[in-house]
């Protein structure tokens, strides 16, 4: 583990442990905490959820997102921020001013 992660939240699944920093980066990890990937959600990691597959993912963060990602098979987006094989399919946020959540 990077000593300069500072890390909020943390899930596991088979051969996958995904941690989540203060700046709103998810970091993939193998079983032996060799870095895999990263992907940048925005916002303090509050807390992750991990399919017991690592098919899907979900995150928060204490900005007020919930951000859904599924792997895919094509290789990481190329406008994301980072290199994971995990693509956004769907982004709400959560702010106390608005009755609803809004879907991005």
């Amino acid at each position: 583990i990077q000593t300069q992660w500072r890390i909020e939240a943390s899930a596991a699944a088979a051969g996958l442990v995904v941690l989540g920093d203060a700046n709103g980066t998810l970091h993939g990890l193998d079983d032996t905490g060799r870095p895999l990937w990263h992907h940048h959600i925005g916002g303090a990691v509050a807390a992750i959820d991990l399919a017991p597959d690592g098919s899907t993912l979900i995150a928060t963060s204490h900005s007020g997102y919930l951000v859904l990602l599924q792997r895919v098979e094509t290789g990481p987006d190329p406008y994301a921020i980072g290199n994971s094989d995990y693509a956004e399919v769907g982004r709400w946020i959560f702010w106390e001013d608005h009755a609803a959540p809004l879907h991005w």
